[in-house]
C-alpha cells in the first residue's frame, strides 16, 4: 500500500542534508512494508535522471514506480475535478436565487414591539 500527499510537509522528513542536485520534492509518501511492518514515511523525491524515491533523513530508499505512477495519477484526477465546476455563481444561478427570492421571500422580519408608557396623570 502507498499513500501520497502533494501537500504533506516533506521537509522535517527529508532533514538537514543535501538534496540531491536536479531532484524535485513532490510531497510525502507513506509506504506499507507489508508483513506487519511499521508504515515508513518521507518525502517523495523525483530524482532528474528519472524515478522516484522515498526521502527520510538524507537518504533514498527505492519505491514500487507502478505504484507512485498510479497515486500520482488519482491526485491528477481528484485535482482536475475541482477545477470542473468553473465559477460557482454563474448568471444562470444567480437569476434563478433572485427568482426564488422573490417566490419565497422567507422568514418574515422580526418586529420589535414597544412598550407603552403610562400617562403620569392617572
Amino acid at each position: 500500500m502507498l499513500k501520497y500527499s502533494k501537500n504533506g510537509k516533506w521537509k522535517p522528513l527529508w532533514g538537514q542534508s543535501p538534496f540531491p542536485e536536479g531532484a524535485v520534492a513532490l510531497g510525502t509518501v507513506t509506504v506499507n512494508n507489508g508483513s506487519g511492518a511499521e508504515p515508513t514515511t518521507g518525502a517523495l523525491i523525483h530524482l532528474a535522471a528519472g524515478g522516484y524515491f522515498l526521502g527520510t533523513q538524507g537518504e533514498l530508499k527505492e519505491i514500487s514506480q507502478k505504484d507512485i505512477l498510479e497515486a500520482l495519477e488519482r491526485s491528477r484526477a481528484a485535482g482536475s475535478l475541482g477545477s470542473v465546476g468553473g465559477k460557482s455563481s454563474s448568471p444562470a444561478k444567480v437569476a434563478a436565487a433572485r427568482e426564488n427570492a422573490k417566490l419565497n421571500p422567507g422568514r418574515p422580519r422580526k418586529v420589535v414591539a414597544k412598550a407603552k408608557v403610562p400617562d403620569g396623570d392617572a
